[in-house]
């Protein structure tokens, strides 16, 4: 199947390329890095990306191909305080920014690809091929964007066919298995009419060896395609027509046993299916229209997602229990936007959104032979014994499915406004002021069960009597939200080369439900139906409901370019707030996790970014960001000696954030003008994160650490060859760590890696 994916490519490519091979080479281009002066594509920005009074970072096109960046994760680290963990699979992708993030349910950090947002954070992982810009908006975006932007915004926008007519064709491969292709084509009927097709295909073998079976335990293979459509029907109107498609199917989830005693990880080794399959699709429709006075556009977009995740829960050899975790997702969604065109010292934006999501999950567990007889038997033994129950029970099942099925549909819609006063009392000096109202609604209906059959023996000549344990949850909840998000802004830029800005502003991350709490409740309800046992009834709706979770951020920043075109200075602080903080803590009845609203936290950081050309087309750059997110009220338990005890996490770290990011690297181009070659490029980058605590009692740990990629082009004509490698020093460090089951388990990054590619370009 990847052969003839990759053969289709190529041939269709060859095909292309025999159209002309005599055009000017589209890939001389001069490396430029973050934060690059550009006009943002974003509809709701009065001001180019520089301009604005928030921290902000932008990716071109150039530096995206330079650092060989395949997806979101591998921006990890290149923007300060901007941190995303490759663990398990493109199912769970959470983005963290500044100290606030999410590992569970919805994202705290919202994802745009071309001004459509991206609703669940299981659509964020996706390849990256003709993407033109990555921006990223660190800070609360809640005035503008809404809901689930507590920690910022990230922007991807794809290469618009207007810009250049072109073909790009790249084949290449690498260590551990790895192929992959990519077809782009550009083309312009006209002036006013152009489209563009892009596609991919890749594969590669895994990383880590799942030594039960002696395979490859997070092999992958990933295609899509994406076609857009631009037409300028006059000099006030535009349509814009887009539709992607991209399926993944890879195996995944390779944790190992965490050895305390020898703080190290053993080998990878699990007997159940782990995986995840995912088919996703993307469709949107663009209206601009642009006056003299102001600009209106209108936004609709369709997505489709479907995926299943099959995991072994126990990730050991044990047969104790699966979950597969199928959902489907439909969702449209909707915004109008109207904002000023002039650059007059009176500038606005104004709006309405909207969006409707139906979301069908179908999660079964099944405990298995081991899983029945640690999880379930034990406990029957350990009560008889102790005179508890007078009934000897034994369970005669050697599987136990529990069925789980969940339809979630939600809705929302806000109005905003934003008003930027120029010149205010003096030249240069600005105040932005903004405003959202957001209404939320979440529906869930719900229905769990199982069955086991057990005998009872009583004490005596009596025979053991067979009879089934039942159990099941079902019903429907609904949760709505009302929200006003305000910001404020004051600029001051004497002049083109300085800016100095401070910013308040309100975020919130939308409540919902835990569906991960309903097997643990069914167990503990299946438990209590035994014979002598006096039924308790669990507050479902308690249990499995989490509210909003709130910040306020607070910030001080500049931004300068003190030699023009040459050399760029940024600099920033900030503390945020966070109230009603979404965590997940130990249930009362002692059994699972569930997710309320208990924590609060404060963080606080600074961000530096800088680059110069020290020589013609010779660029240095760094970023760097701090962040100190402790929790300043959280208080859990946990089950001692059969007993709840409190537990106050006051002070401590909030798990899963970094105290520090940072890259530096380097970037040079030369003109050879040789027979063989007419241009050599290159650049290094070293990047590091750390300390990352991943418990909330800060007991476990990754120190900081880094890791080295380089590349190397080879320029001649329309041909370029990318020589490229990956954690040169391979650097082990831990991605990601969690506890089940009382048991530690970790994962580590990805080893190094190097390959190269072979680039068409015309």
């Amino acid at each position: 199947m990847v052969r003839r994916v990759l053969l289709l490519i190529l041939g269709i490519s060859l095909t292309a390329s025999l159209k002309s091979v005599e055009k000017k080479d589209s890939t001389n281009v001069r490396i430029i890095n973050l934060d690059e002066v550009e006009i943002s594509a974003s509809p709701k920005e009065t001001q180019t990306l520089r301009k604005l009074p928030v921290s902000s970072s932008s990716i071109n096109a150039a530096t995206i191909d330079a650092h060989h960046l395949n997806s979101i994760k591998e921006v990890s680290n290149m923007v300060p305080n901007f941190y995303i963990p490759d663990y398990g699979s493109k199912l769970t992708s959470a983005i963290y920014i500044r100290g606030i993030g999410s590992r569970f349910a919805i994202p705290a950090v919202a994802l745009y690809v071309d001004n459509v947002p991206y609703l669940d954070k299981s659509a964020f992982d996706f390849d990256f091929y003709d993407v033109d810009k990555i921006e990223v908006l660190r800070g609360p975006q809640g005035t503008l964007y809404g809901r689930n932007t507590l920690g910022g915004v990230v922007h991807v926008f794809t290469r618009s066919p207007l810009q250049s007519e072109s073909t790009r064709i790249s084949l290449g491969g690498g260590t551990y298995g790895k192929l992959k292709a990519t077809l782009s084509r550009h083309h312009q009927f006209s002036d006013k009419l152009a489209f563009s097709v892009s596609g991919y295909a890749d594969h590669n073998n895994g990383y880590f060896t799942n030594y039960y079976n002696g395979k490859k335990i997070d092999h992958s293979f990933s295609a899509g395609g994406r076609g857009r459509l631009v037409w300028l029907v006059n000099p006030q109107w535009r349509m814009e027509l887009t539709g992607q498609y991209d399926f993944v199917d890879q195996g995944g989830y390779p944790y190992a046993f965490y050895n305390d005693s020898t703080q190290t990880l053993d080998k990878i080794s699990i007997n159940d299916k782990s995986s995840y399959w995912r088919r996703m699709a993307n469709a949107s429709y663009s209206l601009i229209h642009s006056g003299d006075k102001f600009r209106f556009t209108s936004t609709t977009s369709f997505q489709y997602l479907n995926d299943q995740m099959d995991m072994d829960q126990d990730y050991s050899p044990k047969s104790i229990y699966t979950i597969i975790q199928a959902q489907k997702q439909k969702a449209v969604t909707q915004e109008f936007v109207f904002r000023s065109n002039t650059n007059k010292k009176y500038q606005w934006v104004t709006g309405a959104s909207g969006f409707y999501q139906s979301s069908k999950t179908n999660a079964p567990v099944t405990f298995k032979k081991d899983g029945m007889q640690e999880l379930f038997q034990s406990v029957f033994d350990r009560l008889y014994q102790s005179g508890a129950m007078p009934v000897k029970l034994t369970v005669l099942d050697s599987i136990m499915p529990v069925l789980g099925n969940y339809d979630m549909p939600t809705y929302s819609a806000g109005i905003f406004h934003q008003s930027v006063f120029n010149d205010v009392f003096t030249k240069g000096l600005s105040l932005t002021l903004g405003l959202r109202l957001e209404y939320e609604a979440i529906s869930l209906k719900h229905y769990t069960a199982t069955t086991m059959h057990v005998s009872g023996k009583m004490p005596g000549p009596m025979p053991p009597i067979v009879m089934p344990l039942s159990a099941d949850i079902q019903g429907k909840e609904k949760v709505d939200y009302l929200q006003l998000l305000p910001k404020a802004a004051v600029q001051y830029a004497p002049n083109e080369q300085y800016s100095v800005f401070a910013s308040v502003a309100r975020g919130y991350k939308a409540g919902g439900f835990n569906m991960q709490m309903f097997s643990d409740i069914l167990r503990y309800k299946l438990m209590n139906s035994m014979p002598g046992s006096k039924p308790i009834e669990i507050p479902i709706k308690d249990a499995i409901t989490y509210k909003p979770e709130y910040n306020w951020s607070y910030e001080i920043g500049f931004k300068s370019e003190p030699i023009k075109n040459k050399l760029f200075v940024d600099a920033a602080v900030f503390c945020i707030d966070s109230k009603d903080q979404q965590i997940v803590q130990f249930a009362p009845t002692g059994f699972g996790r569930m997710a309320k609203n208990a924590g609060k936290a404060r963080s606080l950081g600074i961000e530096l970014s800088a680059r110069a050309e020290l020589l013609s087309n010779w660029w240095v750059y760094g970023t760097y960001g701090y962040t100190h997110a402790t929790f300043t009220h959280y208080t859990d338990s946990a089950k001692v000696n059969n007993e709840i005890v409190p537990i106050d996490y006051k002070g401590k770290y909030v798990p899963m954030v970094p105290k520090h990011t940072m890259s530096i690297g380097m970037s040079y181009t030369k003109g050879l003008n040789t027979l063989l070659l007419d241009r050599i490029s290159g650049n290094v980058q070293l990047r590091g994160s750390g300390e990352i605590y991943w418990t909330e009692d800060n007991k476990r740990s990754q120190p900081f650490y880094t890791t080295c990629d380089a590349k190397l082009s080879l320029h001649k004509k329309i041909v370029r060859l990318d020589i490229w490698a990956k954690n040169i020093f391979n650097k082990q460090y831990q991605t990601f760590y969690f506890e089940s089951m009382g048991r530690p388990f970790a994962q580590l990054g990805k080893p190094f890696e190097i390959g190269a590619d072979v680039i068409i370009s015309f």
